[in-house]
């Protein structure tokens, strides 16, 4: 991006242990390529109040989303140039593009689902391009099941909480 490095920054992370094993594994991959990152884990209130601080003031976050099958949830929310103002937004990146934008309304609106799907992958191809976010990647989660495996295994937002499953 042309800019001089060491790049230095805050990660604000949650204050759980998975979050923080993640906030080091970003911090060590980015000081790699000249990124330095001070780890500040807080309180999930206290990363929602940095979420929506204003514009040009915001800090790095670590954040995940646990959106619907839709990619509109995704793109729509966090990438719509339209879904922004100057005190607080779901385009934490304030990035406004109007060929993503035109994208996002035509794929809303379509009923053919090859056509949405081809829209909505041409839209997050432009936002991959223009890189309004440093995309680290994402979480695979497994499921555990058998017959003698009895509980609430998997959360529905995708954790897992063993210590409500029981052997049988």
């Amino acid at each position: 991006a042309g800019l001089a490095l060491p790049l230095r920054m805050t990660l604000w992370h949650p204050n759980d242990q998975m979050a923080r094993l993640s906030a080091e594994a970003i911090q060590a991959d980015l000081r790699d390529v000249g990124v330095e990152i001070e780890l500040k884990g807080v309180f999930n209130a206290q990363l929602g109040g940095v979420r929506s601080e204003r514009r040009k003031t915001r800090h790095l976050t670590l954040t995940s989303w646990n959106p619907s099958p839709d990619p509109r949830d995704i793109i729509g929310q966090h990438f719509d140039g339209r879904s922004m103002d100057e005190e607080s937004s779901m385009n934490g990146s304030f990035y406004n593009n109007p060929e993503l934008n035109r994208l996002i309304d035509a794929a809303s609106v379509s009923a053919e689902p090859q056509t949405r799907f081809r829209l909505f992958q041409q839209a997050e191809r432009l936002v991959v391009a223009d890189a309004p976010w440093i995309f680290l990647g994402y979480r695979n989660l497994f499921l555990l099941r058998q017959p003698w495996l009895k509980g609430p295994i998997l959360e529905p937002f995708g954790y897992y909480r063993l210590d409500r499953a029981w052997r049988e």
